[in-house]
C-alpha cells in the first residue's frame, strides 16, 4: 500500500484540548457570554461604518486579498519547480 512506509500507531486519539469538569459552562452561560461578544461586534460594525468604510467595500477588498494569496501560492510553487 502507499502508506507502508508509515508507523502504524495502535493508540485511540487524544484530543490535545483536555476540557476539565471545571472549565465547563452551562448552556446559559454559553448563551450570555456570545450575547456579550455579539454587542461587542456590532459596536465595532458600527464604528467602522461611522469611519467612512463600508460593507461591500470591505467584501471587495476581501476577494482582492484572497486572489493576491492564489497568484502568490502558483507564483512560489513554479518557483520551487525551477529552483
Amino acid at each position: 500500500t502507499p502508506f507502508s512506509k508509515f508507523k502504524r500507531v495502535h493508540s485511540n486519539f487524544k484530543s490535545p484540548l483536555q476540557v476539565t469538569e471545571s472549565a465547563k459552562v452551562s448552556p446559559a452561560e454559553e448563551v450570555a457570554e456570545l450575547e456579550r461578544r455579539r454587542e461587542q461586534l456590532d459596536t465595532e460594525i458600527a464604528q467602522l461604518e461611522a469611519e467612512g468604510y463600508r460593507v461591500d467595500e470591505l467584501e471587495h477588498h476581501i476577494d482582492m486579498l484572497h486572489e493576491y494569496n492564489d497568484i502568490k501560492d502558483i507564483g512560489q510553487s513554479l518557483l520551487g519547480r525551477i529552483g
